[in-house]
């Protein structure tokens, strides 16, 4: 008798947690879409999120170093960096020290798109 309720018990555990993950996969799908969305409205290419969740992985990187773990031209890495301060993602600065290295940082609003 007690063999049959402790399977009952079980059914009902898996049919629950079967329903709680399909919940979830819901929420997920209905954030991820409002994220796209928001990427679509500003107009971000594939690429330029990569570089934006670099920048995220490890902020201030210069131009040559994005270059190299992005596995593209420096001069690539400028026109993202141009467009991205356009929309006031990323900023530029120039390295102290010397004054040729352009380091790349989020901005607060670069850095709240990525982390959403």
């Amino acid at each position: 008798m007690q063999l049959v309720s402790t399977q009952t018990a079980n059914h009902s555990i898996e049919i629950l947690a079967g329903e709680a993950i399909a919940l979830c996969a819901r929420a997920l799908a209905a954030v991820d879409a409002a994220r796209v969305h928001q990427w679509e409205e500003l107009g971000l290419t594939l690429q330029q999120l990569r570089f934006l969740y670099q920048l995220h992985e490890q902020d201030g990187q210069c131009v040559t170093e994005l270059a190299g773990h992005m596995h593209v031209h420096p001069a690539t890495i400028t026109g993202l960096t141009n467009k991205l301060i356009g929309l006031r993602l990323v900023q530029r600065t120039i390295d102290r020290a010397d004054r040729r290295i352009k380091h790349i940082a989020l901005t607060a609003a670069g850095r709240s798109l990525v982390s959403a």
